[in-house]
């Protein structure tokens, strides 16, 4: 149901019902995204649905796989050759002696050809190519938020341990969960912290903290841990 009354200039009010597990995620990244802007949930959704009718105008392509054929090798053909036949004559000779003359019969002698046997050439045999099998890859396994409470815990092991400085940087990312780098140091520093870039540092390599693109985070089991125990169940296990 979509109401038009007391909203901003082309802007439309949206009323729905969702689960409260998917409330909870919207809120959690709406607050990572848009550091607690004013409108931060109104303007996520606004962009996830964005995405969504985009990606549902995109036309579906099906790729087809090439299958390469590999064509037969021609046989070779082998001529046989032909019988030749030569023929011998041997010319008449006349011989004078004082016998009496005798005639001297000519003589066919043939000679029968030697026929070269016939030599047939080996045809390889042409094996069709075969294309190995391309198993399809399987989508990674998603934690569900029970393992992140788990993992929480063990995170908060680590966190009792802080002394100092580093102590100080953790209370203050459980009570504002992200905040931008810039800003980070700089509040850091008015509250008395000597060195802030190297206790981040520490906490991100310890798991307490994640890097940004532009901002630190609390990790994501701790940020999971606070939105369903809450930021004093956390501060109250802290030294």
């Amino acid at each position: 149901m979509v109401r038009r009354s007391r909203v901003p200039k082309g802007k439309a009010e949206l009323c729905v019902l969702i689960s409260e597990d998917v409330y909870r995620r919207v809120v959690e990244l709406a607050s990572i995204r848009y550091e607690k802007r004013r409108g931060a949930i109104s303007a996520l959704v606004e962009e996830l649905l964005r995405k969504a009718l985009e990606i549902e105008k995109q036309p579906i392509e099906i790729s087809k796989e090439e299958v390469k054929v590999t064509p037969e090798a021609p046989t070779p053909e082998v001529t046989k050759p032909e019988a030749i036949a030569a023929e011998v004559k041997v010319t008449p000779i006349e011989v004078k002696a004082e016998a009496p003359k005798a005639e001297v019969t000519k003589l066919e002698v043939r000679e029968e050809a030697r026929v070269t046997p016939e030599v047939r050439t080996p045809i390889a045999e042409v094996k069709p190519e075969v294309k190995p099998e391309v198993k399809p890859m399987e989508a990674p396994r998603v934690k569900t938020e029970e393992e992140y409470i788990v993992e929480a815990s063990r995170l908060l092991d680590k966190a009792r341990g802080l002394t100092g400085e580093e102590l100080v940087v953790f209370k203050y990312f459980v009570e504002e969960i992200s905040v931008g780098d810039i800003r980070t140091v700089k509040e850091l520093k008015q509250m008395g912290i000597s060195n802030p870039q190297e206790a981040l540092r520490k906490l991100v390599s310890m798991g307490l903290l994640e890097r940004g693109r532009d901002s630190y985070n609390l990790s994501k089991p701790l940020r999971i841990y606070v939105f369903r125990r809450g930021r004093e169940n956390i501060l109250k296990q802290l030294p």
